[in-house]
């Protein structure tokens, strides 16, 4: 008697719909998985051709102006760097396309500072910064002290005096037990050199000025100053206090984006509120605009401010921003060293002679 075989769906059924759900999960993850790296892999390819298609018009546009340095002789520095601005420094990469920089923004990688370097000589040299080490302490100082801190009183120590005894440290003027605003100090810092400011800004903003040392050679590597390295924040000669002009020429190019920073070193004269130790202010006046009567203008440009440095050992240093037939330009030379550096100022003829001899020619095209 033959048998009918059958399987009963009333019991012991296999119901496929979990796995079913399971693999239309899957499958929607691993699309949405699919989409998304596609998405992303076009936003960098958009954003790699919105890199190069502005490099591609800086380039033109610096191949339609013409920068020549004729200089009537030798320049006095053992080491220099003219270096010309681009718009290429003010351009960031936002949504919807290039817009200028803002205090937040984070700056496209400078691929084009090799074409904007004008002239240079041993510019990848060590060299001693003196005082041009404090544009680097006022930066971090800038950057660490929130605009409305910038009226707090900071007292002036014993031990921020102490720098006074080191040799060729220079000072604003300010007394043991004075009290100083922050903004005042950030002045008498750049200006007259001051010593005793940058050891009680260093305080004031890091707790000590060890600490606040580590955070300058931290900003030196943010910066791409590949081969500076700082000790002090002054600017004292030590064997582990170096830089090169390039480095330098990097960092103002740097800071001259703070408009705080731009609008400190480009002042000449500058009063002080007054204070516990001076009722009536202190009175400063730039070491840049210290060296007698020099004519700092012409009928297309301008000399507009810098930051010396001396010590025997760095010889005199300066670094300079200027204004040529409408393009800027970065000077930074060192090593200058005058038999009498009271009497010489070789650093400031250095960048007269560049300053006159420079000339910019543009294209008809542009």
């Amino acid at each position: 008697m033959a048998k009918d075989y059958y399987f009963s769906f009333s019991r012991n059924r296999w119901d496929p719909t979990p796995l079913i759900v399971v693999v239309i999960i899957v499958c929607l993850a691993a699309a949405a998985y699919a989409w998304f790296n596609a998405k992303d892999a076009e936003a960098v390819e958009t954003q790699e051709a919105a890199v190069a298609a502005a490099l591609e018009d800086l380039r033109a546009e610096a191949n339609s102006v013409k920068v020549s340095v004729d200089l009537p002789g030798r320049l006095n520095s053992e080491s220099y760097i003219l270096l010309q601005r681009s718009d290429y420094n003010r351009k960031f990469e936002m949504k919807g396309g290039w817009e200028s920089a803002t205090p937040d923004a984070t700056p496209a990688e400078d691929a084009f500072m090799h074409e904007r370097i004008r002239m240079a000589k041993e510019a990848n040299e060590r060299v001693y910064p003196a005082s041009m080490a404090k544009m680097l302490t006022a930066l971090v100082l800038i950057e660490r002290i929130p605009t409305e801190d910038y009226d707090k009183s900071i007292e002036i120590t014993r031990a921020d005096m102490d720098y006074l005894y080191n040799d060729g440290a220079s000072v604003a003027g300010f007394e043991i037990g004075e009290k100083v605003s922050a903004r005042d100090l950030l002045y008498g810092l750049m200006l007259p050199s001051g010593a005793e400011c940058a050891s009680a800004l260093a305080r004031y903003s890091a707790g000590d000025v060890e600490e606040f040392v580590e955070s300058m050679n931290a900003k030196a590597v943010e910066i791409g100053m590949t081969d500076s390295h700082f000790s002090n924040p002054v600017g004292l000669h030590d064997e582990e206090t170096y830089t090169t002009v390039s480095d330098i020429a990097l960092l103002l190019d740097y800071a001259m984006r703070d408009e705080r920073f731009s609008e400190i070193i480009s002042t000449q004269k500058y009063k002080t509120a007054p204070t516990n130790k001076h009722e009536d202010g202190l009175e400063m006046k730039s070491t840049f605009y210290q060296q007698g009567e020099i004519v700092l203008k012409s009928d297309d440009g301008e000399i507009i401010g810098g930051k010396t440095g001396y010590t025997s050992e760095a010889g005199q240093c300066l670094a300079s921003y200027m204004e040529k037939g409408g393009e800027r330009f970065i000077l930074v030379t060192a090593a200058a060293k005058p038999e009498d550096f009271h009497k010489k100022a070789l650093h400031i003829e250095d960048m007269l002679s560049v300053f006159n001899a420079l000339e910019v020619n543009r294209s008809a095209e542009q």
